[in-house]
């Protein structure tokens, strides 16, 4: 099943792309090692400099890799 999940979203990616040509590998998921605890949420809890991201800050970028 998952890789038909991942062929679709392929297609659906190749679609988007018109006549771009997406060069992607599909494989087996690899043994997947989750990051110690001080790497969870790095850019809210601050990042390197200890400035979480907030919008009251100014920031208006999304966090985009949680989700």
């Amino acid at each position: 099943m998952d890789s038909q999940v991942a062929e679709s979203v392929l297609a659906e990616a190749q679609e988007r792309a018109g006549k771009r040509t997406v060069v992607t590998e599909l494989g087996p998921a690899a043994l997947f090692w989750p990051a110690e605890e001080v790497h969870q949420q790095y850019l809210q809890k601050g990042g390197r400099f200890g400035n979480p991201q907030k919008v009251d800050k100014g920031c208006r970028d999304s966090v985009r890799c949680y989700g």
